[in-house]
């Protein structure tokens, strides 16, 4: 994973774990995405960049807190800022 679910848990400042499952999967789903922009997350060799685990932070944020697109403004697929952090390790090779 890119981040782990106690670090999201953290960043969310959540304590229980009655959404440990559907937070997990966004972590996965994250990753996925930071993955597809930035080439295969394994090249890291389990040192994922900083600014990486604060991309996938933010999107499990940004999709757990706003789980509907019920206005213009929470339909945003990403956050603000995320491309900012992942663009750096964008893998251009196809």
């Amino acid at each position: 994973m890119i981040v782990t679910l106690c670090d999201v848990k953290r960043h969310l400042n959540i304590t229980d774990d009655c959404d440990d499952e559907l937070l997990t999967k966004k972590i996965y789903a994250a990753g996925e995405l930071i993955a597809g922009y930035v080439g295969n997350l394994e090249q890291y060799n389990g040192v994922i960049p900083a600014p990486l685990q604060e991309a996938a932070r933010q999107l499990v944020a940004g999709w757990y807190e706003v789980r509907e697109s019920t206005s213009e403004a929470n339909m945003r697929m990403v956050p603000l800022g995320v491309f900012d952090l992942i663009t750096p390790f964008r893998d251009w090779m196809p």
